[in-house]
């Protein structure tokens, strides 16, 4: 290696590379730069700063001419601006003044209303008081006189009948008596005192005493409903009043103070933007004085990266030239400078299911004598990227047609060494449990696991003594499957709790040398709108560096400690839609020995994982609207034997 003689051209950012840089090709054409590299470095890391500084100082002109345009007017302009604008402020004043005196005479006219709604408010006040007075001086003129007859009538009650003949023969009524008792009550006497008719006009006395008190209570209630009334005017008074006032003292502030004072800011104004005329225009040809010399660098940096550029393509042309081995991908072929036009003893072709028929041809055509063919015809084919293939049968199948099926390639021929084609028949990748169900249901149990002496699997949870369980949904009716807004595709929310729930419980339990496998668990979904949902719920905990999701068709060739595969498939939310598993997801295993795809789905779905699989399925959804006869089925039933935990016991 350290002599080059093999060498990985291409894209390797999933490399590393410090630890093969003697067979990258950028690495190795580096060290034979030597300081011309560092220069180049140096000079490229120089031209994105400087590339960074011109877009900063490009937009910073633009937003500077933006603005100054918008504030750039001859001065001379600015000065009429500024005696319309005193203009405009003189007749202001007069407007306010005008507006002011207006509602000095509204606020009056307020005022007289008031005053003219108080006069007759106050009339019956004052005559409703007069009347009580009146009352209420009777009613005591009343209690003084019930007080006398009935003192006179008890002493007379006290007397025997003969002081009694004598003492109303006696007594006799002067005018003055009979004068005020008639003034009282309108009461008649006889000029001799006759007690039954005392005891008549104490009670009647009493009788009116009572009628005065509910005159007097009724004429108190009158007069505070005529003071309540008087409130709101008296308010209006004030407050009319107290505006008045402000505005008259608004009044005798002298306008002229203000105009000065408007004048000397126009003033400022005007000396303000002459020295912002400058001020600007200078700032601007900085700016573009700046930016032509950050411009002059970034061609003399382009000058001397392009002459380190050639020298190390000449490099690489001859690092590639020489080497023994060429490893590269199947893009690179027809991409790549260092590969044009080259041809090799052998051409060997790795992970070629999903290699697309013409991207094959073109790399068998630079072998001269050999050419070793690597893939699994029972996992994922090549994707066409086309939306709709029924359209352009021709373009499906020869994009989307993997060679073993083209050739009719199948298990039996490579088990018998048949149309050149050998069968390996052990792993060592997955835990023997892990692997069982692919060998029996996707290999007809063709596939053997190989000795792995010193071997132990780690327990981890959920049950620890299991390689593979199944995490089955079916307990929760809000696991239902959803469609994002263009209507295609599913996600499901609930088991994407789930799938973090059995996160949290794989990293709790893990030992750190398993944890140093960045990363160490795969989330694998058939869905891309679930993978996208699973990764933002991964980043939002901070677990990126342990966790990847992604689709199935973005796992093929990787592999992880654990895996969680996510089968998203539940009743729909929407129950106007019919329940349904596609036919890509759930399907026999194939025609005339040709796998289906969705055989070659769980194939690489399951077989990522090496020490730990974790099935996320709504099993009693899969048993009624799939089929015993599908493969997915086989391997979740398989599962569930392996090992079962309903979802609410996470």
């Amino acid at each position: 290696m350290s002599k080059h003689r093999i060498v990985r051209i291409g894209n390797a950012r999933d490399l590393d590379a410090e630890v093969y840089r003697d067979v990258l090709l950028g690495s190795i054409a580096d060290q034979e730069l030597g300081e011309l590299a560092g220069i180049r470095d140096a000079l490229k890391q120089e031209s994105s700063q400087l590339s960074e500084e011109q877009a900063r100082l490009e937009q910073e002109l633009v937003h500077k001419k933006k603005e100054w345009k918008s504030r750039r007017r001859p001065i001379a302009r600015r000065l009429e601006e500024a005696e319309a604008h005193l203009s405009e402020v003189n007749a202001r004043i007069e407007e306010m003044h005008v507006s002011i005196e207006q509602e000095i005479k509204d606020r009056q006219q307020e005022r007289t209303n008031a005053r003219l709604a108080l006069v007759p408010l106050e009339i019956s006040e004052r005559r409703l008081s007069e009347r009580y007075q009146e009352m209420e001086m009777l009613q005591q003129a009343i209690h003084r006189e019930l007080a006398s007859v009935q003192w006179e009538v008890a002493q007379v009650e006290e007397m025997n009948w003969l002081q009694r003949i004598f003492y109303t023969r006696r007594k006799a009524f002067g005018h003055e008596d009979i004068t005020r008792r008639e003034q009282l009550l309108g009461h008649e006497i006889r000029g001799s005192y006759d007690l039954e008719e005392e005891i008549s006009y104490a009670r009647r006395l009493r009788e009116s005493i009572t009628g005065i008190g509910q005159a007097l209570q009724r004429l108190a209630e009158e007069r505070n409903a005529t003071r309540s009334k008087k409130l709101e005017p008296l308010a209006i008074l004030k407050k009319a009043g107290e505006r008045e006032a402000d505005l008259r003292k608004m009044l005798e502030e002298h306008p002229n103070t203000y105009y000065r004072d408007l004048c000397a800011q126009h003033q400022q104004e005007r000396d303000r933007l002459a020295a912002e005329l400058y001020q600007g225009e200078q700032e601007i040809n900085r700016i573009e004085y700046e930016i032509e010399q950050v411009r002059d660098r970034r061609v003399e940096i382009g000058v001397r990266l392009e002459e380190i550029e050639r020298e190390s393509r000449q490099v690489k042309e001859r690092v590639a030239a020489e080497a023994d081995l060429v490893a590269t991908t199947l893009t690179s072929v027809y991409t790549s400078p260092y590969l044009k036009g080259e041809y090799y003893d052998c051409v060997i072709i790795d992970e070629a299911s999903m290699a697309a028929l013409p991207v094959v041809l073109v790399a068998v055509a630079r072998a001269m004598q050999h050419v070793n063919i690597i893939g699994d015809p029972l996992q994922l084919a090549s994707i066409t990227g086309l939306n709709e293939e029924r359209k352009y049968p021709k373009a499906r199948e020869w994009l989307g047609t993997d060679l073993f099926s083209h050739l009719q390639i199948t298990l039996e021929h490579a088990e018998r060494g048949e149309k050149q084609a050998v069968f390996l028949s052990q792993q060592s990748r997955m835990d023997p449990d892990i692997s069982l169900p692919v060998s029996k249901y996707i290999y007809q149990g063709r596939l053997k696991n190989r000795e792995r002496p010193g071997y132990v699997r780690p327990t981890l949870e959920p049950l620890p003594e299991k390689a593979w369980l199944v995490i089955d949904t079916s307990d929760d009716p809000t696991c239902q499957f959803k469609r994002p807004d263009n209507g295609r595709s599913k996600y499901n929310e609930y088991h994407i709790r789930c799938d973090l729930q059995a996160v949290q419980r794989l990293l709790d339990s893990m030992p750190e040398k398993l944890r140093a496998n960045h990363p160490c668990i795969g989330i694998i979904t058939p869905y891309a709108p679930q993978a996208r949902k699973i990764r933002a719920a991964v980043s939002e905990r901070g677990w990126d560096q342990y966790v990847h999701a992604g689709t199935i068709n973005a796992f093929q060739g990787r592999e992880f400690q654990s895996v969680i595969l996510d089968l998203v498939e539940a009743p729909p939310a929407d129950k106007k839609e019919a329940p349904v598993i596609p036919r890509f997801l759930s399907n026999v295993w194939g025609y005339q020995g040709i796998a289906t795809a969705a055989t070659r789905l769980i194939n690489v779905a399951h077989s990522r994982a090496r020490v730990k699989l974790i099935y996320v399925v709504n099993v009693q959804y899969h048993r009624q609207h799939s089929s015993e006869q599908h493969v997915l089925m086989k391997f979740i039933n398989d599962g569930v034997a392996s090992g079962r935990i309903a979802s609410h016991e996470l």
